[in-house]
């Protein structure tokens, strides 16, 4: 079992103000194996996952200060595997309202089946179909509910994926760079 403190600033994009961060989990030779967390210095758990032989296996799910899940990343050996789901930071003090941002499944690390997203008001603002990495199908919404003409879908969706990559590369920053010292 290892367990050391680290001590970085996370934008507030990814989760809130800078924070001081408890970080915890298991090795076993030599590389991390088993639960991963990190608790900002009130306690609360931001980070929680898993590894297998030092690899990311399994959801990786962070949490806002008030715990509020804020997204989960789900990996099959470090690669993104299976449904990403995030949500708007909830608009009441107690995180118990949040609003799904983002559905998106993931084979071996690409986009395959369905990407979602929703705009913080709740009205749906995309939704694709990817197969092999080609979209078969593609409906998108202005926040008011209307649909984009066919014209405005690639870009669209080509903008979100290229935010959401950032985002979850931002993310995953956090986590490689403060992974176990084992």
């Amino acid at each position: 079992m290892w367990k050391y403190i680290a001590l970085f600033l996370v934008p507030t994009a990814a989760l809130g103000n800078s924070h001081s961060l408890e970080v915890s989990g298991e090795c076993k030779e030599g590389v991390p194996h088993g639960l991963y967390s990190a608790k900002s210095s009130d306690g609360v758990v931001r980070i929680e996952g898993r590894y297998d032989s030092g690899l990311k296996d399994g959801d990786f799910t962070f949490y806002t200060a008030n715990s509020s899940k804020l997204i989960v990343l789900p990996y099959s050996k470090n690669l993104f595997h299976g449904t990403v789901n995030a949500w708007h930071p909830a608009d009441d003090t107690d995180g118990s309202n949040p609003v799904l941002k983002l559905s998106s499944e993931f084979e071996e690390g690409l986009i395959e089946g369905r990407y979602q997203t929703w705009y913080a008001t709740g009205v749906k603002r995309s939704d694709f179909t990817m197969v092999k990495g080609e979209i078969v199908k593609s409906e998108t919404w202005n926040e008011d509910g209307t649909e984009l003409a066919i014209s405005d879908v690639v870009g669209f969706m080509e903008s979100d994926v290229e935010g959401d990559f950032q985002y979850y590369s931002l993310l995953e920053s956090v986590v490689d760079s403060h992974s176990p010292q084992c």
